[in-house]
């Protein structure tokens, strides 16, 4: 059998392996004050559509749709990240009994690797339903726009990585 040291290795590093695999149109976690176009302040999770909708021109009723993706999908990444939660709980419980069982803790892997999947999933959706909305030149400028914001993130934590190394 393997150790509980071994197995806690193994799933940590299948786990954090897993987390990476698709973008998250829902926007980062954490914002600046100063918004970059797009963005909300830090009390509001992903995309400004207002302001996504003025800068590429959107009618009203395409940004009611967008609006309409983006609260779908938020509710469904809320249920889904909510199930991943529930089971990487279920797995420490797993780890931490006496004489953990290897193939219950091999089956709580699968599961929380197609649960999380399955949000990655709701996440792709979600974008796909989203760009289908917009013209050839829409989804243009949008593209332009997300790499402006991604951009700005990555200056903004360098920046702050530079900050902690003085």
């Amino acid at each position: 059998m393997f150790s509980k040291r071994t197995i806690t290795l193994i799933t940590l590093i299948t786990l954090s392996g897993t987390t990476a695999l698709a973008q998250d149109w829902m926007g980062p976690r954490e914002q600046h004050p100063k918004q970059h176009m797009g963005e909300q302040d830090s009390s509001h999770r992903g995309p400004d559509i207002e302001a996504i909708a003025s800068e590429l021109g959107l009618d009203p009723a395409t940004t009611a749709k967008l609006k309409a993706i983006k609260r779908q999908a938020r509710n469904d990444l809320m249920d889904a990240r909510f199930a991943v939660k529930k089971a990487k709980t279920a797995m420490r419980d797993l780890l931490e009994e006496d004489t953990p069982n290897e193939s219950q803790i091999m089956r709580q892997i699968e599961e929380i690797g197609r649960l999380e999947v399955n949000v990655h999933k709701l996440k792709v959706r979600s974008l796909l339903a989203a760009r289908a909305l917009l013209t050839p030149e829409q989804r243009a400028a949008f593209k332009k726009l997300r790499r402006a914001q991604k951009e700005h993130r990555r200056d903004k934590r360098k920046h702050r990585k530079m900050k902690k190394q003085f």
